[in-house]
């Protein structure tokens, strides 16, 4: 491991270590990173027995606030997909079909 790897990997235990503390002095407050790391351990395919686990030592949230910010991500980006939709009909409601297929046609 050289230097540089050892002190990123020092830096992230100590952001964790610093993480957990200020969660468990004020979950509500301090919800950012354990809110991250239990979006993270969902998409991985933690068990809702081992996020509550480690919601007790200050990692992440339970596993429903857990699933709740991921049902935040997916319907953000849901509405993000809609907007998109919606402007690029109107920048293209007069193009042909063909012409329309063309613009998103991968580029190989």
């Amino acid at each position: 491991m050289t230097l540089q790897e050892a002190t990123l990997f020092k830096n992230s235990r100590l952001g964790i270590m610093a993480s957990i503390i200020l969660f468990t002095r004020s979950p509500q407050l301090y919800k950012t990173v354990p809110g991250i790391m239990s979006v993270d351990l969902w998409c991985q395919g933690t068990t809702e027995k081992a996020m509550n686990i480690l919601n007790k030592l200050g990692v992440c949230l339970c596993s429903t606030a857990g699933r709740a910010a991921v049902d935040h991500i997916a319907e953000g980006y849901k509405t993000g997909m809609l907007e998109w939709k919606e402007n690029m009909e109107k920048v293209t409601h007069h193009f042909t079909y063909t012409e329309k297929f063309l613009i998103f046609l991968p580029i190989i």
